[in-house]
């Protein structure tokens, strides 16, 4: 589940499911879905369920260290609303602080189509934050 939190333009708030495989010691895959929410200040709200996945790439040198590239899609059979696709990308370095909890920075791209209104983005930038694994 994430919250992102944009001033100004609103929330976007996902929940899902992913499966992970391990490829070799240094590299795992997820691939899943989830459930998008997007409440947007000056544009119509929207959800979507996108579908997408990761791959984690972990140096042997330093386990706790690792980098990753993760991408969903919802088409317009998956959207509702007024939304008619999303899409997000992401791109983060990771450091693995404990069993349950890894911190990032990284850059995050979330982009919305809204029919007449066009294309939108919903957040585009840098980011920092956390992720607790339970």
């Amino acid at each position: 589940a994430a919250w992102i939190h944009t001033k100004d333009l609103g929330n976007t708030v996902t929940a899902g499911l992913n499966l992970k495989q391990t490829l070799n010691n240094d590299i795992t895959a997820l691939i899943g879905g989830k459930a998008v929410f997007q409440q947007h200040d000056s544009l119509p709200d929207g959800t979507a369920i996108a579908i997408g996945g990761l791959i984690r790439v972990t140096p042997a040198a330093n386990k706790n260290v690792s980098v990753s590239l993760s991408g969903y899609f919802a088409p317009n059979v998956l959207s509702f609303g007024d939304m008619n696709d999303y899409r997000e990308l992401e791109l983060r370095g990771e450091y693995q602080v404990s069993e349950q909890l890894t911190a990032y920075v990284g850059y995050r791209n979330n982009r919305a189509d809204y029919g007449n209104l066009g294309s939108h983005d919903l957040y585009d930038g840098a980011m920092i934050g956390g992720e607790f694994h339970f």
